[in-house]
């Protein structure tokens, strides 16, 4: 029997329905499928109760491009306090965002500085995944922001920049910047034609010092050796 969706907006809303092991949740979400408007996570989105987020901002990122009406009040969870909204509001950008989205875009770069590493580490993923309008988006948009952000703007160029040697890219894997040595494991993850029969590149960022680097490459590395960068994913890794 299907649920009243609103009904359980005010249910999740006043907190007697968080403890319910995810299943209103999960049956909110298939009545958004069926056409429920996503605008009523607005309320989720917006509460002052860090539970009722986290429930709202999963639900969004649940329904990818179709929470692009949201995208606006999900790009202010960028800076929320709980690293479970930051993570998925970045996984919902990614699904939402266009080049033309440059402010968001900038936001969502910026957490490769996020106190936490499982945030850091969505964010590389997001760049990884982006598609060259949207890593163009990030670069108008730091570009346009006051002050200097020059491993960033450096390393965003790096992703667009089809040219670039994968040994050069390695070798920047050990940079004193933090930022430049992210971007450069991401420019390699990002290569899915060389990295096909060529995955000694990436096996030799697994065993990078900076624990953000060596786990993304790994995690990567294993995707590729399950067949998951094979041609019909490669979309998943930025490519047009």
């Amino acid at each position: 029997m299907s649920i009243d969706p609103e009904k359980a907006i005010v249910s999740i809303l006043s907190g007697s329905a968080l403890n319910e092991d995810g299943v209103l949740a999960y049956e909110l979400l298939a009545a958004f499928h069926r056409g429920f408007s996503i605008v009523h996570l607005k309320r989720l989105l917006e509460s002052d109760n860090e539970e009722v987020v986290k429930c709202g901002i999963w639900l969004v990122s649940e329904l990818g491009s179709h929470a692009r009406p949201l995208l606006a009040v999900v790009s202010t969870l960028l800076t929320h306090r709980a690293e479970e909204v930051r993570f998925d509001a970045l996984d919902s950008i990614l699904s939402c965002a266009t080049g033309g989205d440059e402010a968001i875009l900038k936001k969502a770069t910026e957490r490769l500085e996020d106190r936490t590493a499982s945030v850091r580490w969505k964010a590389m993923d997001l760049l990884g995944r982006a598609s060259n309008d949207q890593i163009e988006g990030a670069l108008r948009g730091i570009q346009a922001a006051a002050g200097t952000q020059a491993a960033h703007i450096d390393g965003l160029r790096l992703l667009l920049n089809a040219q670039a040697y994968t040994g050069d890219l390695l070798s920047m894997t050990s940079d004193d910047n933090a930022i430049t040595r992210k971007y450069a494991v991401i420019a390699i993850a990002r290569r899915t034609d060389e990295l096909l029969d060529e995955d000694d590149k990436l096996h030799a960022a697994t065993l990078n010092r900076d624990r953000d680097v060596s786990q993304f490459a790994s995690g990567i590395l294993t995707l590729l050796r399950k067949g998951s960068l094979t041609e019909g994913h490669r979309w998943r890794w930025g490519s047009n």
